[in-house]
């Protein structure tokens, strides 16, 4: 069984029980002077003046202990006795609870109260205007990372590395690669924009290749590269013939590109045709084939499946976590000058667009109400299971610590007024039958 909690500081409630301590004492002295008041009375044999006085006492104490009978009903069976509709609150913690939260729900959060209390606070035109100041946009952006911060090492940082690794890895997965090539293919090649890049591409390629430097480097590839995979090559070599193929083939290399790209400037030249046909045929096998499209798909989850794959994401992963734990550390935080300034931005647009402001509102609304439902159900479910997993004798005294003080009032004010109406019942005895006499 678990007890309501106090939301009061320690001072605090040494100040209310002391209260109520003194109440009670108070409520219980004033019961023993009409009880006293009443022994007098009756010591004096409680005629004349005395039958006033044993009027008022005996009705006096009469109310003070009806009330204090019924104050402590409330709470606790009277002198422990096992009195019907005693104890009531402890007897009726369930219904208590239920009736609490049926007050809340139907009180707080039905819909069309939800409805009425945003239009009433017209929040859209207050949160324009305070944070179309820079200043107050910053001090948001400002907590906003504070408390980002907090949840990143509370609870996101150990696991954010392997999140984004994952969602980056996933996203690959779904990814159709080959559907998605095909597209940005045809996009490129749509008004023969290809046809640019490439004579760029092609003459850059033969002026790179007319430099001797590089081609001596192909040549020495090209020689080692052979050498190392074939033996009758070192025999041609003996004789310098592979040297002389090799030199042959690279000093040829710059002229076929020129050759290529002088063809290919030529709008009605065939190897242009040809390019554009193979070209064409590569995109609609990409877009539409099923063999091609299965493939590229195949190669590209192989590779996002492979070890260094893995770990290259994971890498990526570690870099994101510790760039944004790094920033959100900072007080001059990218992300939180990025925020400020969307806020401002935002702001501004909303003041200056009414109809932006009204759709916005009418969003708000529309969700408030879609989730009141659910948030009643939430609510009203949590209000009933605390209730009923208070322990009784807790519920108890925080109940009586809260409105005890109170109650203790109605036993004074039943002693008075028990008194009062004792004298007034008196004065009909003593008045009224000789009236009648």
């Amino acid at each position: 069984m678990t007890s309501p909690e106090p939301l009061r500081d320690a001072a605090g409630l040494a100040n209310k029980r002391r209260r109520l301590r003194r109440l009670r004492i108070g409520a219980l002295l004033l019961l023993g002077l009409a009880v006293a008041g009443m022994l007098v009375s009756a010591a004096f044999g409680g005629t004349g003046a005395w039958a006033w006085s044993m009027a008022f006492c005996e009705a006096a104490a009469v109310g003070a202990l009806a009330d204090w009978f019924a104050v402590t009903a409330l709470f606790r069976r009277p002198l422990g006795l096992p009195i019907p509709h005693t104890d009531v609150l402890a007897r009726r913690k369930a219904q208590i609870g239920d009736g609490l939260a049926g007050f809340v729900s139907d009180h707080f959060l039905r819909p069309e109260l939800l409805a009425a209390k945003l239009r009433e606070q017209d929040f859209v035109r207050r949160f324009a205007a305070r944070m179309s100041q820079p200043e107050d946009a910053r001090r948001v952006a400002g907590r906003v990372r504070g408390y980002a911060l907090e949840l990143f090492d509370t609870v996101v940082g150990s696991q954010l590395e392997a999140l984004i690794a994952g969602v980056l890895r996933r996203a690959l997965e779904r990814l159709d690669v080959s559907r998605l090539s095909g597209n940005w293919l045809d996009l490129l090649t749509r008004d023969d924009r290809h046809h640019a890049a490439l004579d760029e591409f092609l003459l850059w390629l033969a002026d790179l290749l007319g430099d001797e430097a590089v081609q001596d480097r192909i040549f020495r590839s090209i020689v080692v590269g052979i050498e190392n995979k074939s033996g009758w090559w070192k025999a041609l070599n003996t004789v310098g013939l592979a040297d002389l193929v090799s030199g042959e083939i690279t000093r040829s290399l710059p002229a076929m590109i020129a050759s290529l790209q002088d063809s290919l400037r030529d709008p009605a030249h065939p190897n242009r045709a040809a390019f554009d046909a193979w070209l064409s045929d590569a995109i609609e096998r990409l877009q539409h084939d099923p063999l091609t499209q299965a493939w590229l798909n195949e190669r590209v989850r192989g590779f996002t499946d492979s070890a260094e794959f893995r770990t290259y994401l994971t890498g990526v992963g570690r870099d994101a976590r510790d760039w944004l734990r790094a920033d959100l550390a900072r007080e001059d935080s990218v992300l939180a000058g990025w925020l400020a300034t969307g806020l401002t931005g935002f702001a501004v647009r909303l003041q200056a667009d009414a109809a932006l402001r009204e759709e916005l509102e009418g969003q708000i609304e529309r969700l408030a109400v879609a989730l009141a439902p659910a948030v009643d159900g939430f609510i009203h479910r949590h209000i009933r299971q605390t209730v009923r997993k208070w322990d009784e004798r807790d519920l108890i005294a925080e109940l009586e610590l809260e409105i005890g003080s109170d109650l203790q009032y109605i036993r004074f004010n039943g002693t008075l007024v028990g008194g009062l109406i004792g004298l007034l019942l008196h004065a009909l005895v003593v008045f009224v039958p000789p009236w009648f006499g």
